[in-house]
C-alpha cells in the first residue's frame, strides 16, 4: 500500500483557500445585514450559516479540482 504524503506547502495552500472562502461567506453576511438593515447581532447569530456556506464553497472547489485532475489523466493516456 502506498503512503499518502501531504506536504506543508499543500496544507498551507488549502488553509489559505479555506480562509478566502470563509471571508467570502462572511462578506456576504455583512452585505446582507447592511442591505436589509437588520441588527448587527446577526453577524454572530448567523455564524453557523457562514460556516455552512464556507464548507459548500470549499466542496465545490474540490469538485472542480478533482474534475481537472480526472480530465488531465484522461488526456495523458
Amino acid at each position: 500500500m502506498k503512503d499518502i504524503i501531504v506536504t506543508g506547502k499543500r496544507i498551507k495552500i488549502e488553509l489559505i483557500k479555506l480562509l478566502v472562502f470563509f471571508s467570502i461567506a462572511m462578506g456576504l453576511n455583512i452585505y446582507s445585514i447592511n442591505n436589509y438593515e437588520t441588527d448587527w447581532s446577526e453577524l454572530l447569530s448567523q455564524f453557523h450559516i457562514v460556516l455552512i456556506i464556507t464548507i459548500i464553497l470549499y466542496s465545490v472547489s474540490l469538485i472542480f479540482l478533482l474534475l481537472k485532475n480526472f480530465i488531465r489523466r484522461i488526456i495523458q493516456k
